[in-house]
């Protein structure tokens, strides 16, 4: 009878398990449907050529090796895009001096390496054509399952993290064959499992998944710099963890130099940024780009200001991201699509903040947000008694006293189910678990 008992308790245990693993992978299962959907429109105008998400340009210097590997290779009008760019490299890595006279700048291409060397496993041709699809479609389900972690942080339903599926910065990424979603995926495991780490190990990983990041695009470093303003601010000192947070800066200084004294100068694509408002002007103040762009900016600045009583790491980063885009070149602006690579979190965090307003599935006593958040002052002392008291047999819990960890009637109420003695949403569970200790650390970083 005992044996059959410990089975059944084993069997439902391993079944809840299951079901919350199950809960916690499924926005990256409904994002992946949702951008290949897009995708595959995208490639079923074309007769389903692989080749298309290239975007092999006429005028490409990249032409010439591309069509040499892939003779019936799509050809788009005027320069083409960077999915060309990427193609070359991960061809020629990690003879990456044999790209030279194939891309407009050898040295200012290869500092965005991780995305190319992992693909450099992969024949050339259209398997590696194929493959840079399947890469980015593999981001999109790691991103999403990272951002859904984040948006219970916030409040918010897991399932936001399906947003990912159509946000405009991983289906460009999709589309074009960029590294743009791979480094955001990197990008937001390292920031989630920072902030479980408990342990050396978790944190070197996050670190590491943050460095990647920042190799495979190096704008993913305003995420690392606001983690480690945010840990300075609150701590008021750099702490020997927040020293850490240097390491993905510092290495990609180092890739960067390394590469001018290997292969030469940064070349004509290393710029991109001009005086603040002038790229708008020189595409005209009145045209799609410009007015998409201000838009972008409005979103941007609103979702900080709402972001930072939740998130004030991301909200650095999403108005960082919105003071950038006032900066860019007209070379920037001239692809719409190019406005989205700018501000790849604006979307998500929008998605968060919004569904975190409204969401009534999630019991408001107070819900699992970053430590920085303050907690509520407790003024039971000033409430009449008879308020205070707790009918008799009511099976419940005082979440107004903080010293309280007993419900009333029966049971046991965990410890770690209380934050500052109120009661606290958990999360369901995360693929990183495993990687991080058994508690919860709610790092502001």
């Amino acid at each position: 009878m005992a044996a059959t008992t410990i089975d059944a308790t084993f069997t439902r245990g391993d079944a809840s398990r299951r079901s919350r693993l199950t809960a916690a992978l499924a926005p990256g299962l409904l994002a992946l449907i949702a951008v290949s959907v897009l995708a595959g429109f995208d490639l079923a105008a074309r007769d389903w050529d692989i080749t298309l998400f290239l975007r092999v340009g006429e005028h490409s210097s990249a032409r010439p090796f591309i069509t040499d590997d892939i003779p019936d290779t799509e050809i788009v009008a005027g320069w083409g895009h960077d999915g060309q760019a990427n193609y070359v490299l991960a061809a020629t890595f990690p003879d990456m001096p044999a790209a030279e006279g194939h891309l407009d700048s050898v040295t200012y291409r290869a500092r965005r390496i991780v995305y190319p060397a992992l693909l450099s496993l992969v024949p050339r041709g259209r398997a590696l054509a194929s493959a840079m699809l399947m890469a980015n479609l593999a981001a999109v389900v790691v991103a999403a399952i990272a951002v859904g972690h984040l948006a219970v942080r916030a409040g918010a339903s897991r399932r936001v993290g399906a947003i990912v599926g159509v946000t405009p910065a991983f289906v460009t990424s999709a589309v074009l064959d960029l590294g743009d979603g791979l480094a955001i995926a990197l990008t937001a495991g390292g920031v989630v499992l920072w902030r479980r780490s408990e342990t050396t190990r978790a944190a070197m990983l996050a670190v590491a998944l943050l460095t990647l990041g920042a190799l495979t695009r190096e704008t993913t470093l305003v995420v690392t710099a606001a983690m480690l303003l945010v840990a300075v601010g609150d701590d008021r000192t750099v702490t020997r963890r927040s020293w850490v947070l240097l390491v993905p800066g510092s290495v990609v200084v180092a890739w960067i130099v390394a590469l001018e004294i290997w292969i030469g100068g940064p070349g004509k694509s290393a710029t991109q940024f001009a005086l603040p408002f002038r790229g708008w002007f020189d595409s005209g103040i009145a045209s799609r780009e410009t007015l998409g762009a201000a838009a972008l900016v409005a979103l941007s600045a609103w979702v900080a200001h709402r972001l930072w009583a939740i998130d004030r790491v991301f909200a650095l980063v999403v108005a960082a991201e919105g003071a950038l885009l006032c900066c860019v070149d007209q070379a920037v602006l001239f692809h719409t699509l190019n406005l989205a690579r700018v501000t790849p979190w604006v979307v998500p965090w929008a998605a968060i903040v919004l569904v975190a307003q409204n969401d009534r599935s999630i019991p408001h006593v107070q819900r699992l947000a970053p430590s920085f958040r303050p907690a509520r002052e407790d003024r039971s002392a000033d409430r009449p008694q008879e308020r205070d008291r707790i009918p008799e047999g009511e099976d419940c819990i005082d979440l107004r006293a903080p010293e309280r960890t007993q419900p009333v009637a029966h049971g046991e109420l965990p410890s770690d189910q209380l934050v500052d003695g109120r009661l606290a949403v958990a999360d369901e569970v995360d693929p990183l678990d495993s990687l991080a200790a058994p508690g919860r650390r709610l790092g502001a970083g």
